[in-house]
């Protein structure tokens, strides 16, 4: 699906995982935690601001990942993403910022891209 819809082929991947892992993943922290979650953490109560922030970068995904999988793992994925979302709110919340939830992501894209390097026979 990558190659055929988005051009990604063995000799980009290294700069598509590397600009997924280290750029993509600061816009969504940005977006995600610093603009939304932080930004609904003051002014709705802090369920809403989890659950809001957490909804949205599940649904961001969809598209993303939406033919990849069979229905019940595609479920899974998108509880995964949920869950996700509201551990990375979590660490920004004690921390007051969204450097540690951007670390955490991009080490989980990192992880992510090794697959995909391994699967290019990159690595």
């Amino acid at each position: 699906m990558l190659g055929e819809q988005l051009g990604v082929v063995k000799d980009n991947f290294i700069l598509v995982a590397i600009y997924i892992s280290f750029v993509n993943s600061l816009l969504e922290e940005f977006f995600f935690r610093g603009f939304i979650y932080l930004g609904l953490l003051g002014k709705t109560k802090r369920f809403n601001a989890y659950f809001i922030s957490a909804g949205i970068f599940a649904a961001y995904h969809l598209a993303i990942i939406k033919g990849w999988f069979s229905p019940l793992i595609f479920v899974l994925s998108m509880i995964g993403l949920f869950v996700g979302g509201l551990i990375f709110d979590k660490l920004n919340e004690k921390n007051g910022n969204i450097l540690s939830s951007w670390l955490v992501h991009m080490m989980a894209n990192l992880a992510i891209n090794t697959i995909g390097l391994m699967m290019f026979g990159i690595l």
